[in-house]
């Protein structure tokens, strides 16, 4: 089997924890596509869903971010599923190097050098990992893109998907679907559920939801299950509202009730 990985810059630690897991499950990993963070394009739709602060703490985080696997402060999942499998964060550049793998920077994800690398190297199945919207030139160059979506669908679909989930009530849920021309309307494969009461803080959420898709799309994608076995529902999914991104107020709101919610579980 081969795989392309797709992922919004180079120091993805998600993306390098999926494709180590990959690549010790037999998998291979052909090459990673890294969308620049600093296409006119990507930085008009950043700017149009964050603060310009923010914009900047991310792109200096993605070539300076290394997580400290030995903090026990505010356990981080991610961290905690890679050290679990003894995984070394090391970037993805050495990664790669380390196991022969080409990373390839391109403009964006739709741009004519993703495309010519889609029909180059031909492979099984692309595994999205970030790097911004996907257009219908990438999605009909590739057999099957598959995503991990941080909410059940397809009730909860479009942005910040594990705190609307948490806010509205809804099942706690990873989304293992396929990607579409759609905002997450493709058929969904698996989902993987996880314990909110785990955490107690929104970015604790956001992780533990990021690690569980991990571990979701490892087993989706061994099984081989997202060539049949997709999971129909007869509710379109465009009949179900698309979520935004959270406004402050709301995530303010969402961090009390993720605190209370944990004390009430301690209790």
């Amino acid at each position: 089997m081969k795989v392309i990985l797709t992922v919004g810059h180079s120091r993805s630690i998600p993306g390098e924890v999926l494709a180590e897991m990959l690549h010790r499950e037999g998998v291979e990993v052909s090459c990673i596509l890294v969308a620049s963070l600093f296409s006119l394009r990507r930085i008009r739709t950043q700017l149009r869903q964050k603060t310009f602060s923010s914009l900047i703490r991310k792109i200096c985080s993605s070539f300076s971010y290394i997580p400290d696997q030995n903090n026990s402060n505010e356990s981080d999942p991610v961290v905690a599923l890679a050290r679990n499998h003894s995984i070394g964060i090391v970037g993805l550049r050495r990664w790669c190097r380390e196991r022969r793998v080409k990373l390839i920077p391109v403009n964006n994800l739709n741009c004519k050098q993703s495309i010519d690398q889609l029909k180059f190297i031909n492979p099984d199945l692309v595994v999205y990992c970030g790097g911004g919207i996907l257009r219908e030139n990438f999605i009909s160059a590739s057999r099957f893109v598959l995503n991990a979506h941080a909410g059940p669908l397809p009730e909860i679909r479009g942005m910040n998907a594990a705190e609307w989930s948490f806010l509205l009530n809804e099942r706690p849920e990873v989304s293992i679907h396929l990607i579409d021309q759609g905002i997450d309307t493709g058929p969904l494969v698996k989902a993987f559920p996880y314990d909110p009461n785990q955490v107690s803080s929104v970015n604790q959420l956001r992780s533990l939801c990021v690690a569980r898709g991990i571990e979701g799309l490892l087993e989706v994608i061994t099984t081989g299950i997202y060539k049949n076995n997709l999971c129909c529902s007869d509710v379109s999914p465009r009949q179900n509202p698309q979520c935004f991104l959270l406004a402050p107020i709301l995530e303010a709101v969402l961090q009390k009730k993720l605190q209370s919610s944990k004390l009430r579980v301690s209790d």
